[in-house]
């Protein structure tokens, strides 16, 4: 009788005990051939079944309630160890790639000095013209020297942040977008062109925003220092939200973002190319003012 009870409101994904003990007597009476109160064609439940009725109901009852504490110990297992796999997995994939640069480094300084460039070819997503923009990546020795930088700094950074985000119940998405993080500052070290490095200067914009904005949902009090220093000033407190901040990064981003697209536009209206070696072969070449209005615009996307 108890297992037949438990296999029947097993659908139940949610303890509401009112809900199960509802659903238990509603089962027990079907089984048992009861009829609704709304069926004026049946007898009372008393004359047809006096005692299966309250037996059976507790019985029901405490098995659904014991179901549901397993399940509730199982699924918070299950989120303990699926938080602590992320955040192992996430810094383990960045000590990954440290080692990776490491290897790769030691191999390029083995090489004589006019053989450490390599450039390898990627894709060609914009073709229009004379403009020819692909996916192409370079390694050299600046390039090998910031791959070491920001996979070494983020290893650390990702191993800290797994003791320090071990109680928040968003640290799987943490390091997620920590993972991106690190994605989006490598494409921006080793990009071969600008328009490439400015995909990379995105994401890292975005992944600002978001680790910025990360505790959306935390109050934080930010205490007015001027309190303890000048006399009669209020030495309050105020609420503060994440969200304010997240949004003065992203709009800083976006005035830097204007300065790299106007740097873009006038490089390519003068040497004809988005490519470092293009444009940096014609660097000698360019006018006092242009040059200086490049780099003013390069150095204003920095901001």
């Amino acid at each position: 009788g108890a297992g037949a009870v438990h296999d029947e409101v097993a659908a139940l994904t949610v303890w509401d005990p009112v809900a199960v003990v509802v659903q238990v007597l509603e089962q027990v009476g079907t089984r048992n051939g009861l009829a609704s109160r709304d069926d004026p064609g049946e007898p009372p439940v008393a004359e047809r079944d006096p005692v299966g009725l309250p037996a059976l109901a507790p019985v029901g009852v405490l098995d659904r309630v014991a179901v549901e504490r397993r399940k509730v110990r199982r699924w918070r297992r299950y989120r303990v160890l699926h938080a602590r796999l992320a955040g192992w997995l996430a810094t383990l994939t960045v000590a990954a790639a440290f080692a990776i640069a490491v290897a790769a480094f030691i191999e390029l300084v083995g090489r004589d000095a006019e053989a450490r460039t390599t450039v390898l070819r990627g894709y060609a997503f914009i073709t229009s013209g004379d403009l020819r923009v692909a996916f192409d990546l370079r390694w050299d020795p600046l390039s090998a020297t910031m791959a070491l930088v920001v996979t070494g700094v983020s290893s650390l950074i990702h191993l800290y942040s797994i003791g320090y985000m071990e109680h928040d119940e968003r640290r799987e998405t943490f390091f997620a977008w920590l993972n991106l993080f690190v994605a989006s500052m490598l494409i921006l070290v080793l990009a071969q062109n600008f328009v490439v490095m400015y995909l990379g200067w995105e994401g890292v914009g975005l992944c600002s925003y978001l680790l910025v904005g990360f505790w959306f949902n935390r109050r934080l009090l930010l205490v007015n220092p001027l309190g303890r220093l000048v006399e009669g000033e209020p030495d309050d407190t105020r609420e503060v939200w994440a969200p304010p901040a997240a949004k003065k990064a992203f709009l800083a981003n976006r005035i830097g973002d204007v300065g790299f697209l106007l740097a873009m536009f006038l490089i390519f209206a003068t040497v004809g190319s988005l490519d470092f070696d293009d444009v940096f072969g014609r660097a000698g070449s360019l006018a006092g003012g242009t040059a200086t209005a490049i780099a003013l615009l390069l150095f204003l996307a920095c901001t």
